[in-house]
């Protein structure tokens, strides 16, 4: 038998031991795609690195305004022009925070005399403590406002420096007018002028919403915020405060539409601060194949029936002709070496039974109490709101509060910064491996952690 020969009865011998194994493994559990209400694609960035690919940035939220956890490129429907796109045409499909990208945000904070007193040294503790959950590669700049509007730090600054000028600002009581549209200019120029930066991007805005003295008008900057047939939407979260009079809120939410944004009252602040957070962390990044030809195009994603598009302006790349092979032995050579890393890698799995084998949840308290939930692999959410993969109906517990991962060969708890916090055997937890027997408190609500 020649060489190649015998490299293909290879091939077909290791192939079949691939098919026995794979029969052999339980089916994956099966997971439902919450319900999508919004898709919002805020970004299209064609070649990033020079490469014939499209980048979409998107979010696709639920009817609470959550990022959906559980998206997969089949659940995606991308066009071109109009036209779909074939599902091979995805490259990949992964959410910022998975993909290690990092966000940047603006905070730009109103120092008028009119936010004097508890309202501005809570702005100023609620957007601290905002910073404090950014870590690298994430990046933060700060803008104040009063009689003038200042960068007062940019994305180059360290996020600990950041956070350190946002605890010391003062307001500035000498001013007599407050140029709210300038401010929040400003913080929309800085993300437009920071190719440095994340291209996650997004700002948000703490004011009573009053301007006086503005050289730029609300029109202009729910122009800018919303982008243009080529530049991509500014997401403007805005927080008012009606203290002293509600006149000036309409301008903020007006903002916040236009921007396909969320807008809220000072009173909800901390939670809104996180719900952000997420809602950012949780937008996805879709690459596909593209032909890069010098042309403006328009891409749309579509899930569920609900969608969004943005146009861009594609560069001329030219393509890389494809390799092909030169020896008729490399073929089978390369399909033997990849079939055995298959078998290498399930059989490593059997041997190993996987974080997924029989883990469970057991309540020990609350409105579950006596239940028992078996893990599935991924990612498992709970919270207090429904459409949570476990809904806990209980004051303590948050809408999202915290959810567990399995991670090779361990289960992970993280909380969502949870206002109550996550605890693992007592002790207060941002992340922490799990172990048979663990006991879990989220709020009041106690859970034991079995596998």
């Amino acid at each position: 038998m020649t060489a190649p020969l015998r490299l293909a009865a290879l091939c077909s011998a290791c192939l079949a031991v691939v098919s026995v194994a794979r029969a052999q493994e339980p089916a994956p559990a099966p997971f439902e795609l919450s319900a999508v209400e919004h898709v919002l694609v805020d970004d299209v960035h064609p070649g990033p690195g020079g490469e014939p690919v499209v980048d979409v940035y998107f979010r696709a939220l639920t009817r609470y305004r959550l990022p959906v956890e559980h998206l997969r490129p089949v659940d995606v429907k991308l066009k071109q022009d109009g036209a779909e796109l074939p599902p091979n045409s995805i490259l990949s499909l992964r959410r910022v925070e998975e993909a290690g990208l990092g966000i940047a945000v603006v905070i730009a904070l109103d120092r008028s005399r009119t936010m004097l007193g508890g309202p501005f040294e809570r702005a100023r503790e609620q957007a601290a403590a905002f910073l404090a959950k950014l870590a690298p590669p994430d990046r933060a700049a700060l803008v104040g406002f009063s009689g003038t509007a200042e960068v007062l730090a940019g994305f180059d600054a360290p996020l600990e420096e950041v956070r350190a000028k946002v605890q010391g600002l003062e307001p500035d009581r000498a001013a007599m007018s407050t140029v709210v549209f300038d401010g929040i200019h400003q913080a929309a120029e800085l993300l437009r002028r920071s190719p440095s930066r994340p291209r996650r991007g997004f700002a948000v805005v703490f004011s009573d919403g009053r301007d006086g003295g503005s050289k730029h008008s609300l029109d202009e900057i729910l122009a800018l915020a919303a982008g243009g047939p080529a530049e991509p939407r500014l997401p403007i979260f805005t927080i008012g405060y009606d203290g002293r009079g509600a006149e000036g809120l309409d301008a903020l939410r007006r903002l916040a539409a236009a921007s396909s944004a969320d807008s809220a009252r000072e009173v909800e602040a901390a939670e809104f601060y996180d719900d952000v957070l997420r809602q950012m962390r949780g937008s996805f990044v879709l690459r596909f194949a593209a032909n890069l030809d010098g042309a403006p195009h328009q891409v749309a994603i579509e899930v569920e029936g609900h969608g969004d598009a943005r146009s861009a302006a594609y560069p001329a790349v030219q393509q890389v002709p494809s390799v092909t092979m030169q020896t008729p032995w490399q073929l089978p050579v390369l399909l033997a070496a990849a079939v055995l890393l298959a078998v290498a890698l399930v059989v490593s799995r059997r041997g190993r039974g996987g974080a997924a084998a029989g883990a469970k949840l057991r309540f020990l308290g609350g409105p579950l109490e006596g239940r028992e939930l078996a893990l599935r692999a991924g990612r498992t959410r709970i919270g207090a709101l429904p459409e949570n993969d476990v809904a806990i109906p209980a004051p303590s517990v948050s809408r999202t509060h915290a959810e567990i991962r399995s991670e090779g060969d361990q289960w992970v708890i993280v909380d969502l910064d949870s206002t109550n916090g996550t605890r693992v055997n007592g002790a207060p937890i941002r992340s922490a491996p799990l172990r048979s027997g663990d006991r879990i408190r989220l709020g009041e609500v106690e859970v034991l952690f079995e596998s």
